[in-house]
């Protein structure tokens, strides 16, 4: 894992980087989840695993969660400090993608497997919207921080990564579900 240290504005570059980033795992979510049907919705390869709707349902509260903690809180965060190491955005985004590292979401973040899949799905989208809007809005991203449970303290560009990448790790989980051989064909 590489660090860094010093804090540089967000640039073009890095902007479009991370709206190409969140239009493409939206995308290719919503992708693996369409034309399902309400039992493949709803499966369960086992009683403890989540289903199709679950990790939509999730996704849709994290996001949600995200904005109304960095998003609407932006000016109370901590400045980034001088000197302060950090890690490298490819290190962020690799460690929310790896399936390998299993992480138990706090119950507030817990789906409640009940949110119809019209709903979770729109939940979903618009905290999506709302995120590439903040991404668009807010040019100080990488002078801000807070921690995350996991990663430990990042930028707030790095949370933007971080929640996309937390939709691509949860597509992957997605993708295991309709493999399953007991995965209904309909």
């Amino acid at each position: 894992m590489t660090i860094e240290s010093s804090v540089q504005p967000l640039t073009g570059e890095e902007f479009q980087e991370a709206s190409e980033y969140l239009t493409k795992t939206r995308d290719e979510l919503v992708e693996a989840i369409a034309d399902l049907s309400e039992t493949q919705w709803t499966f369960r390869s086992s009683p403890e695993r989540w289903s199709v709707g679950d990790n939509v349902e999730h996704l849709g509260i994290v996001e949600t969660l995200f904005l109304q903690n960095t998003a609407a809180l932006f000016d109370q965060l901590s400045m980034w400090q001088p000197g302060r190491q950090r890690l490298l955005d490819r290190d962020v985004v690799s460690m929310g993608i790896n399936r390998g590292i299993k992480i138990s979401a706090p119950e507030r973040l817990l789906p409640s497997g009940t949110m119809r899949p019209q709903a979770a799905v729109a939940r979903f989208l618009v905290a999506r919207e709302r995120t590439r809007d903040f991404l668009a809005s807010t040019p100080d991203l990488r002078e801000r921080f807070r921690e995350h449970p996991v990663v430990g303290a990042i930028d707030i560009y790095q949370w933007v990564l971080l929640v996309g990448a937390h939709t691509e790790r949860h597509r992957l989980q997605i993708l295991e579900i309709k493999g399953d051989s007991q995965f209904p064909k309909s």
